[in-house]
């Protein structure tokens, strides 16, 4: 709403659309909403954090014999990477590869520098991550 609406919204507005009991409570989630808006930093992950990443597509064997690509294993087959806090939403993209440069500017795009603890699996590409001391 408050990004198509050409003049904005007003918190009556978003109170009456959403069914929210008091003006309050409208007026304080248009202040969270239009602060993520304009701070980058607001829309990163904080807290407790997990990281992952999984391979999307089927095998070769499920196949006709005509679609069977080359390759075996991850090849020809979608990166999907996905970070998620505690109790919050996830945030997830499609990524080339699986290498430790791609991974790490993800993450650094997605979770913030004040994370207080980011989880990850045993891939090669979180190793370089530098833990906090």
């Amino acid at each position: 709403m408050m990004l198509t609406g050409k003049k904005g919204v007003a918190a009556l507005e978003v109170q009456r659309v959403f069914g929210f009991g008091s003006n309050r409570t409208a007026h304080y989630l248009c202040h969270r909403v239009r602060a993520g808006l304009v701070d980058p930093a607001f829309r990163q992950l904080v807290g407790i954090v997990e990281v992952d990443e999984t391979y999307i597509g089927g095998k070769n064997k499920n196949r006709h014999q005509d679609k069977e690509l080359k390759g075996s294993g991850v090849a020809n087959k979608l990166i999907v990477m996905g970070a998620v806090q505690r109790k919050a939403p996830l945030v997830a993209r499609v990524i080339k590869a699986a290498d430790q440069t791609t991974m790490e500017i993800f993450i650094k795009e997605a979770v913030s520098t004040k994370v207080d603890f980011l989880a990850t699996d045993e891939h090669a590409g979180y190793k370089k991550l530098r833990k906090a001391g």
